[in-house]
């Protein structure tokens, strides 16, 4: 890997900076926006375009038949509706970003476009539509059946798929027995391609104990043709590990595992909040990302669109630095390829 793709950042914190009702409507607010306030959501997407991501992900992360009925009282016949009404407010913020980029109506044609930013479906695990602390609340997975759990992402993964997205997220899954359910689902739709990224302590595991570096090991060999990245979240507990490891992963394989690392907000503000560090030293963080086979980087936990205005100012800073092309010059980003190739048909 020698180029970096940006992510979009923490929806739900930019979200917040955008609803006019968000504390009234309490923690299901993510929920409620999509009908109540979906320009809210649409500017929000637009938030992260502007600040440089490449690949935004759809506001579904929370979306399930039981989330829907505890906090909207309805029906399992309105997640379709749902999922749509959140994946065409991202498609039309890209079509209006394209417009603000070329200074010209955007149509569907340019739409599909090859140039412009990826659209990912993202499915949050199955304690993410509790709207609970997962931390609390990850045992419930290990009572539930893989037959459960499969249908559980089933049931959203094939409405995404219907809707055209380039790829689907699985965000923080914190258990093996969930991982397995998505790889099971996953085989089921053998042209489909996922990002995965597991939920895991200081100490290199997932919550139910497995290692990271196994799990992450066993995905990736369950699915090679449909992996395209796979990853965690690095806070300021667990970045020691983290790059250590995946590097580690790497080392001896001839197919080298694709990386994706979401940077928390307090971690970013670690690295380069402050300007304490030479150029040669915040240019040894995205060495540090490259060496460790990572391809896609974009931000944890309460990060927003100004975070990942600068993630993109170091990377471009970086490119600079070593003359190399920068991920938004996406002909020429080793990843956006692949993805381009494999992708362009869900």
């Amino acid at each position: 890997m020698n180029q970096l793709l940006v992510l979009d950042g923490d929806f739900e914190a930019q979200l917040l900076r955008r609803s006019k009702h968000a504390n009234e409507v309490g923690k299901s607010f993510m929920l409620q926006v999509i009908t109540s306030e979906p320009y809210s959501v649409l500017q929000t997407h637009m938030d992260f375009l502007r600040a440089g991501a490449q690949l935004i992900r759809t506001n579904t992360h929370r979306i399930s038949t039981g989330s829907i009925g505890t906090h909207m009282n309805l029906d399992s016949t309105e997640v379709k509706p749902m999922v749509d009404m959140a994946v065409n407010l991202a498609k039309k913020a890209i079509m209006k970003y394209l417009h603000e980029v070329h200074d010209q109506k955007t149509s569907v044609e340019q739409y599909n476009f090859s140039s412009r930013p990826i659209l990912a479906g993202c499915c949050g695990s199955y304690n993410a539509t509790l709207f609970d602390n997962v931390f609390d609340t990850w045992k419930l997975t290990e009572s539930l059946s893989l037959n459960y759990l499969s249908w559980f992402h089933q049931q959203r993964m094939q409405v995404l798929l219907n809707a055209n997205v380039d790829l689907l997220t699985f965000e923080s899954i914190p258990t093996l027995r969930e991982v397995d359910a998505i790889i099971t689902v996953l085989k089921l739709h053998p042209t489909a391609r996922a990002l995965i990224t597991f939920l895991c302590t200081e100490n290199g595991k997932l919550l139910d104990g497995s290692n990271f570096a196994d799990v992450a090991v066993h995905c990736y060999n369950s699915l090679t043709n449909q992996i395209f990245a796979i990853g965690t979240e690095a806070n300021n507990a667990i970045a020691d590990w983290t790059l250590q490891v995946m590097k580690n992963i790497n080392y001896n394989r001839e197919d080298k595992i694709p990386f994706v690392l979401y940077v928390s907000q307090s971690q970013l503000h670690t690295m380069w909040g402050e300007d304490k560090f030479s150029l040669s030293q915040q240019h040894n963080y995205v060495q540090d990302w490259l060496d460790a086979g990572i391809c896609c980087i974009g931000g944890g936990s309460n990060t927003v669109a100004q975070d990942i205005r600068m993630i993109c100012k170091e990377v471009n800073n970086y490119c600079i630095y070593t003359n190399r092309a920068f991920a938004s010059d996406k002909g020429s980003c080793p990843v956006y390829t692949r993805i381009q190739k494999n992708l362009s048909r869900l």
